[in-house]
């Protein structure tokens, strides 16, 4: 299968302008789920594979494009990551990821393949209800493993759409906003947060708007934050 021109353009396009600023730290406002292969990938290799993802959202985002019911790219991003796709998006990829530095975490809304990929690779999922609970366990699974980078990616349908159905996708028995919150808190009270993306926004008018304004404050922290600990 090959994607659209438009998704590699951009793909190769967001890969050059990393190459060329070389940061640190990146923060991503999406778009899509497909916008994290680039940034995802770099940082992975600039830190040498000391790099835990968190990947909030209601999805596994770990379909290739022969099990994809859809065939949109942005059900297949982390599988991507992990090495396995279309060839030309592999191609852009600077670096990929083990399974063991991936946590799942509010997937509620797998396809069949994805639920058996999982259950073949032993991927570390994390539910709703364990979210909701807190954090302590995550964050002692993370350091468990003895990774000091994390990068988070929330695709807003992690969100119950009960309190925010302004994504893509919305998708029900989700996570509550301040229990988003306080996970992205945690994670960056405990580690070096070196990536940070928000996802998926489909915005009706000024109040969602508004909702989002926190969880952009803590992107936009990040890079000062990773300077001050390096």
């Amino acid at each position: 299968m090959i994607f659209s021109t438009q998704i590699l353009q951009q793909l190769k396009e967001a890969a050059r302008v990393i190459s060329e600023a070389k940061p640190g730290a990146i923060f991503t406002i999406g778009g899509d789920c497909g916008i994290e292969v680039a940034p995802v990938s770099y940082l992975n290799q600039i830190y040498d594979g000391d790099l835990a993802v968190v990947w909030l959202d209601a999805h596994g985002d770990l379909d290739t494009p022969s099990t994809s019911p859809s065939k949109l790219f942005h059900g297949m991003p982390l599988r991507a990551l992990l090495g396995q796709g279309d060839e030309e998006i592999l191609k852009q990829c600077f670096s990929t990821l083990s399974v063991d530095q991936v946590i799942l975490a509010g997937v509620r809304d797998l396809d069949e393949p994805e639920e058996s990929y999982i259950q073949q690779s032993s991927m570390r999922v994390w539910t709703v209800k364990q979210l909701e609970e807190g954090s302590s366990e995550l964050i002692e699974w993370i350091n468990m493993r003895g990774f000091s980078h994390v990068y988070i990616h929330v695709d807003l349908d992690v969100l119950d759409p009960g309190h925010f159905p302004f994504t893509m996708c919305p998708t029900p028995n989700g996570l509550g906003v301040h229990a988003l919150m306080n996970i992205v808190e945690e994670l960056q009270r405990n580690f070096q947060v070196v990536g940070y993306s928000v996802t998926e926004f489909a915005p009706k008018g000024q109040d969602e708007i508004d909702t989002l304004h926190k969880l952009i404050e803590y992107g936009c922290s990040i890079h000062t934050e990773t300077e001050q600990k390096t």
